[in-house]
């Protein structure tokens, strides 16, 4: 004959009867773990990348050029990165024909590039020796 003892569980807590048939315990709490972490990314400074068409790094009316910006996922799970508000500008006013960019998806820890491809407008749009600057916005969102 086997004898098997059972002892009292560690941290165990004893219901309290409500009746002759049931029983409650209540309150108690178990620890699930963290709340996930919120998403976040890094975003570089931006490059030009000048055809061969540019002269000493002057944009030229017309061509078309490419920024690379180079992003960084810091999430623990993969996200998808997508420009938002991009303007080309010279002073207050626009110096573009058309700006265009496509999202990019990156798992956890990776790193990839946004690009934005910028037409210039026409000549009659901007001053020679005039500094142009390109503003936008990263938008990140989980890729479940």
């Amino acid at each position: 004959m086997t004898l098997l003892t059972l002892g009292t569980l560690a941290g165990a807590v004893t219901s309290s009867s409500n009746d002759y048939d049931s029983a409650t315990v209540t309150n108690q709490t178990t620890a699930l773990g963290s709340f996930g972490r919120t998403l976040t990314f890094d975003v570089s400074t931006g490059e030009v990348t000048l055809d061969s068409a540019a002269v000493n790094g002057s944009l030229r009316p017309g061509e078309t050029y490419v920024v690379t910006i180079p992003v960084t996922n810091t999430t623990d799970r993969a996200i998808t990165l997508s420009l938002a508000a991009v303007s080309v500008t010279e002073g207050s006013g626009s110096v573009a024909s058309t700006v265009t960019g496509e999202a990019v998806t990156l798992q956890a820890g990776a790193s990839g590039e946004l690009t934005i491809s910028i037409t210039m407008a026409g000549a009659d749009v901007v001053e020679a020796t005039t500094s142009v600057s390109v503003s936008y916005s990263v938008n990140g969102a989980a890729s479940y």
